[in-house]
């Protein structure tokens, strides 16, 4: 504030009047705001909101104790996502999650929920890391104190992508 005072009065007294100095001020505003209108903006760069999706293939072994009917076990996969262009791309991501299950029975069947954030390029170039999530369907059956479980499902999300 104390540094706005001065430099407006500079103005006023600089022009002869304040009417003058506000009328000058004023139109020498304007003419810079048109000139900075008139410049190129390429430094701004439109972003375009695209989906993406992928198929993810899931799998993993777990021991289950005697006398236990809750087990943990960790999922692992491999994932490739692009959209319908395949314009963006992403490296094949690695996908980990944990599941807990109750195994009550021989046979197991759940969903999984799935998060990633792999990263992805448009046209080569990197664009960032971007969420994409789904529920993938595994299955099952426990073979002595062992359960291997499986399954395949997709995983989709948005990507901020460059036009």
């Amino acid at each position: 504030m104390t540094k706005i005072i001065p430099a407006v009065l500079c103005i006023f007294m600089a022009s002869g009047s304040a009417a003058a100095g506000l009328e000058s001020l004023a139109s020498g505003s304007a003419a810079s705001f048109q000139k900075i209108l008139a410049q190129p903006q390429t430094h701004l760069q439109v972003k375009s909101y695209v989906p993406v999706s992928g198929q993810v293939s899931l799998s993993g072994s777990a021991y289950v104790p005697n006398g236990s009917s809750y087990v943990t076990v960790t999922l692992t996969g491999f994932a490739y996502f692009k959209d319908s262009s395949g314009r963006i791309t992403s490296h094949p991501a690695y996908i980990h999650v944990m599941h807990g299950f109750w195994a009550n029975q021989a046979w197991v069947s759940n969903y999984v929920y799935v998060t990633a954030y792999p990263s992805f390029f448009q046209d080569g170039a990197s664009i960032g890391a971007f969420p994409v999530s789904g529920s993938v369907h595994v299955s099952g059956w426990i073979t002595g104190n062992w359960i291997r479980l499986t399954g395949t499902g997709t995983l989709a999300g948005t990507v901020a992508g460059k036009n």
